[in-house]
């Protein structure tokens, strides 16, 4: 029987990395805030000499002990070498269902996605405001608690088709990818065939639509761009379904 990793049943708590202080020849601390605080004594529980882990959401994980109460300072006792993400960066490009993408965001995160980039398009429904951006980004951090991700993934702000497909090259880096946006009711190979065909040093961006789908004008624009039309199944699959359908045969094929 293998024993779980010591880490393993220890509270996670994501933190900037710039809380984090270096202090040469003492171990470092984390600086910790009011929120994070109350979290921790008051949520958790926890007590001075509690451990716990540190995730900088960047790709570093630390072994924590809570210092005194008075200063609230946790105290990293040494990495934790891990690694949960997927060997490449998976972005997900989906176009605002009229409800359920924060359930989306939570369950992307678990699934390994790296970046979010919300789209108001054609038969966008939903109009968000700053205050649901703030509150996307906090999901993702928890949902990056729970899953035990070593990265929190980027949620982006929402723009609108147009300005995210005539400035996408200020926006992401599609250098070296592999760009797919899934379609229904037209002629288009299943994903899994053409996952076979991306390498390990490429970054992948999956494309998603709106309740009622992709209009004709924006598929062709992204074809444009080199995105491959792809299908995910016989079936039509909801707005909150796709994104997900697709990121859980991604995430197969890259760890299979």
């Amino acid at each position: 029987m293998l024993d779980l990793p010591e880490y393993a049943n220890l509270p996670k708590l994501a933190i900037a990395p710039d809380h984090i202080v270096f202090n040469q020849g003492e171990l470092a601390t984390v600086d910790l805030n009011s929120e994070q605080t109350h979290y921790l004594k008051r949520v958790l529980r926890l007590n001075t000499g509690n451990r716990l882990v540190v995730m900088d959401g960047c790709g570093h994980w630390w072994l924590g002990i809570l210092a005194t109460e008075d200063i609230w300072q946790i105290q990293l006792l040494s990495e934790i070498n891990i690694n949960h993400e997927l060997p490449v960066q998976v972005n997900l490009i989906v176009s605002l269902p009229k409800n359920g993408f924060e359930d989306i965001i939570r369950s992307a995160t678990e699934l390994g996605v790296y970046r979010l980039i919300p789209i108001i398009s054609s038969r966008t429904v939903l109009k968000p405001s700053e205050q649901k951006w703030q509150r996307w980004q906090k999901i993702a951090q928890e949902a990056s608690e729970q899953s035990e991700r070593q990265v929190i993934p980027e949620v982006l702000l929402p723009q609108s088709y147009s300005d995210f497909f005539d400035n996408s090259s200020q926006i992401v880096d599609f250098t070296n990818s592999a760009k797919f946006m899934a379609v229904t009711r037209m002629d288009a190979q299943p994903l899994p065939n053409l996952l076979a065909k991306v390498t390990h040093d490429q970054s992948i961006y999956l494309a998603t639509g709106p309740e009622g789908g992709w209009t004709s004008e924006e598929i062709n624009r992204a074809i444009a761009l080199n995105f491959q039309p792809i299908s995910l199944g016989k079936r039509i699959l909801r707005a909150v379904t796709a994104p997900l359908a697709g990121l859980s045969i991604i995430a197969s094929h890259l760890e299979s």
